[in-house]
């Protein structure tokens, strides 16, 4: 399955985890685990919005946006210009837990793992797509099949350009 220490969820991505009939199977423990850590979650994101409604928002002026198919070399580009250029990106703990990373602070102790499909080194501190963010926020996206990888059929939608189009929200 997954780590839930590394990924912190919220109300929308728990509910989507107990839609589906494998979730009776996991553990009572660790349901009611999720369950409390979607709880923490959800208020731990209320709590940062808060902190943050006084920012403006929008993109800025001078941004990068990398997009670029699964394995085309995103990640690396995302690294590159992080390192070469200082360009801000967010860091992999924030992604992982974007409802409480302004609550919590950067971790100590910093892991340092390499990537099974290339060996490219992913740390705590390295440059992170936003698209785990907004997965631990509850916006559909098909990483959630790294959930629940027999549902990826499911979330084909998202990987439809007109489905973001056509979603104001």
């Amino acid at each position: 399955m997954f780590d839930r220490r590394a990924l912190q969820l919220t109300r929308p991505s728990y509910r989507w985890l107990t839609e589906d009939t494998a979730w009776r199977k996991f553990p009572l423990l660790q349901r009611a685990g999720l369950a409390w850590q979607a709880r923490l979650g959800t208020v731990n994101w209320a709590m940062t919005r808060r902190l943050v409604a006084d920012i403006p928002r929008g993109v800025p002026e001078k941004s990068v946006v990398i997009v670029g198919l699964w394995r085309s070399g995103t990640t690396l580009m995302h690294e590159l210009l992080a390192a070469a250029t200082g360009f801000s990106a967010p860091q992999t703990w924030q992604c992982m837990n974007a409802a409480n990373f302004r609550l919590q602070g950067q971790p100590e102790g910093i892991s340092v793992v390499p990537r099974p499909m290339d060996g490219m080194v992913v740390s705590a501190a390295s440059p992170q797509e936003d698209e785990f963010a907004l997965l631990t926020l509850g916006v559909p996206s098909a990483y959630r099949a790294f959930l629940m990888p027999h549902r990826l059929a499911a979330l084909h939608f998202t990987l439809d350009q007109s489905h973001w189009r056509n979603d104001s929200a």
